[in-house]
């Protein structure tokens, strides 16, 4: 009789999930999904800043190396050292180094600098350069100043500053130039 007695008493079981076992799992693929998605991200934006810093770089360097040639040319030219670049001198400055003429190329920009652009120079628009005539807004400007260096009047000190992500980001270079004569 016993027998009969514990055969009729079955344990009532669940078969389905509790909300709470259900709101976990749940929980747990979002985790799983979410965070590769979250990782990529950081790593699109650690990209782009990398990308922008290296073009940041280049166009400071850029700017530095026209200098150096407008100084180089009117060495070579016997003309004064720094002729050209009184503009730079006398505040802030921009070049576009895609002018060919050193007079036309350099320009006064007071307080603000304009703003350069990206210009595609073949019909495929694969390759583009960075001027400040034609094309669209690149997101970068570039300040020059050239200042004299006290007590030495064969050297001066060419700063270049670029600034993009609407002033949130910011690269300088500094370099000296002394008049080789």
């Amino acid at each position: 009789m016993s027998f009969l007695k514990t055969k009729n008493l079955k344990l009532k079981t669940n078969t389905g999930f509790t909300l709470i076992e259900t709101l976990v799992a749940i929980s747990i693929l979002l985790i799983a999904i979410i965070s590769p998605l979250v990782l990529a991200k950081q790593g699109m934006v650690s990209a782009r800043l990398a990308k922008n810093q290296l073009v940041a770089f280049y166009l400071a360097q850029e700017a530095v190396e026209y200098i150096r040639n407008v100084r180089d040319t009117n060495l070579l030219s016997e003309a004064n050292w720094l002729s050209y670049l009184g503009d730079c001198q006398s505040g802030l400055c921009y070049i576009d180094a895609q002018e060919p003429v050193f007079s036309s190329a350099i320009n006064s920009c007071g307080i603000e600098c304009p703003e350069l652009n990206k210009y595609y120079p073949d019909v495929n628009q694969e390759n583009f350069l960075y001027s400040y005539e034609s094309g669209s807004p690149s997101g970068f400007v570039r300040n020059i100043r050239i200042e004299d260096v006290p007590n030495n009047s064969d050297e001066v000190s060419v700063e270049v500053e670029i600034i993009w992500d609407r002033g949130q980001r910011t690269f300088s270079v500094r370099e000296s130039l002394f008049n080789l004569r």
